[in-house]
């Protein structure tokens, strides 16, 4: 049995043993992925998109580091778009990234800032300078240019590394020195609603993943949704349904099946062959 808790039909008791058995495992989506997808998420989130688009124009009109002085204002509202989107969307991968792979290791408190420090100075000296290069014709290795865009490149990342981890902590409950990787299923929500994962049903070719900050929809195949519940620990309890233990506040039986209440009051039935390993959890 996979530590994902591959949930098959044909097999419940084993699957749903498992998932209580293993409540500790962890997503084993890599980071690469795990940053590919947050970074999509927030570059199609209506209110990113609303304040980049506020922030490119604020910079087309101060047109900072002199840039008012080579081009007009069209062609500044573009370099300021690429410039804007390219570093947010680079920082916001990155910094996913980087959270999610030093996750749960000692010392990483300091260890993700700084690598998101270091990595952003990096990654962001290389795309200004080629956008430069491009848009404007500076040459990117001249001595009287590169030291000073290196200067104003790090400080930004300083900044951003700092800040990151804080709104990570004070926003979405991430504590960076401990292992908080979420359910993988949540990373396919929108922002707003990834709360802590309540139940998930089958609704055609669809998903219906239940929160505590709402519910959504997600073109998925359930079977696929029950590899991305772990590290949170729940049962299968219908061919349609699967719940998070934690968020279980009742349960009745009803002849020789069952109905488990939800702690957000919604009841969900438990099917006669999967009533053995729920009572087995101790919830029948």
């Amino acid at each position: 049995m996979s530590k994902l808790c591959r949930l098959v039909p044909e097999e419940p008791d084993q699957a749903n043993r498992a998932c209580v058995n293993n409540r500790r495992n962890r997503v084993s989506e890599p980071p690469l992925h795990f940053a590919l997808r947050e970074m999509r998420n927030l570059m199609t989130s209506p209110a990113v998109l609303a304040v980049l688009a506020g922030a490119v124009v604020i910079l087309a009109i101060a047109a900072p580091f002199g840039t008012g002085e080579r081009m007009r204002f069209g062609p500044l509202l573009a370099y300021w778009g690429v410039v804007a989107l390219g570093s947010f969307a680079f920082s916001a991968g990155f910094a996913a990234w980087a959270t999610r792979q030093l996750a749960g290791r000692r010392g990483a408190i300091w260890l993700v800032p700084l690598a998101i420090c270091a990595g952003l100075s990096i990654g962001l000296l290389a795309l200004i300078a080629a956008i430069n290069w491009l848009a404007l014709g500076v040459a990117p290795l001249t001595a009287d240019y590169l030291p000073g865009l290196a200067v104003n490149v790090f400080a930004v990342s300083a900044v951003v590394s700092v800040m990151i981890p804080f709104v990570l902590t004070r926003t979405r409950g991430v504590k960076i020195g401990s292992d908080n990787r979420r359910p993988a299923i949540l990373d396919r929500l929108d922002h707003a609603k990834r709360g802590r994962l309540v139940s998930m049903s089958a609704l055609d070719h669809y998903v219906e993943v239940a929160t505590t900050a709402g519910t959504g929809l997600v073109l998925l195949r359930f079977g696929d949704a029950l590899h991305e519940v772990a590290p949170v620990a729940g049962l299968r309890i219908h061919r349609s349904h699967w719940v998070a233990l934690d968020e279980v506040r009742g349960a009745r039986r009803e002849g020789d099946r069952g109905v488990l209440t939800l702690t957000d009051g919604r009841e969900l039935p438990v099917s006669r062959s999967y009533v053995p390993v729920v009572r087995e959890a101790g919830l029948l």
